[in-house]
């Protein structure tokens, strides 16, 4: 997407170690212009530049997502 695009408080889509996840724009750093975001699936933060975001989630698809990628992560460590 393009920076003019992006809005803090807004979820996207974001491609994190190779998976699609759902996050939370939170600011934008003010020095290297990349976007501070919260992964809704883990809770972590995590550093994300305008061209790993794609795209924008409405709030009730970004948690139902979510969700989905909690559930999955849970069966899938109980399976080993």
């Amino acid at each position: 997407m393009r920076r003019t695009d992006i809005l803090p408080a807004e979820c996207y889509l974001v491609k994190v170690s190779g998976r699609l996840c759902p996050v939370r724009v939170d600011f934008i750093h003010p020095v290297t212009k990349k976007y501070i975001c919260t992964n809704l699936a883990t809770g972590r933060r995590i550093l994300c530049t305008a061209q790993r975001i794609g795209a924008p989630l409405s709030k009730e698809e970004a948690v139902k997502l979510a969700e989905k990628l909690k559930t999955a992560r849970q069966r899938n460590k109980a399976a080993k």
